[in-house]
């Protein structure tokens, strides 16, 4: 588990690298770090605003949105779980179902 600074410090990240996948391609899921996937894609924070609300840690949510960018960059898909279009995506193309076993 890495420890991201969103929403409120304590957001953990679960990285696994597992054959699970259909292509065998490792993973990364993002918990709370970005709510959208072009948080990741940009990257881009959240507003100032909402930061400033969550208390979140502006530097340290940022170099980990960079992180995320790379890694996805990479090839290594990225699960946004606050992005439904996202997931969406990713069940319709067979890389995640819609309910657990």
């Amino acid at each position: 588990m890495l420890l991201s600074g969103a929403d409120y410090g304590g957001t953990e990240v679960a990285w696994t690298a597992t054959g699970t996948l259909a292509d065998g391609r490792e993973y990364i899921i993002a918990g709370d770090i970005g709510w959208h996937m072009d948080n990741i894609r940009i990257p881009k924070g959240r507003p100032l605003l909402s930061s400033l609300i969550l208390r979140e840690d502006r530097a340290s949510s940022a170099s980990q949105l960079r992180w995320l960018h790379d890694i996805e960059k990479s090839g290594i898909i990225v699960f946004v779980t606050h992005d439904d279009d996202w997931m969406k995506e990713l069940v319709s193309k067979k890389m995640l179902r819609e309910e657990f076993e």
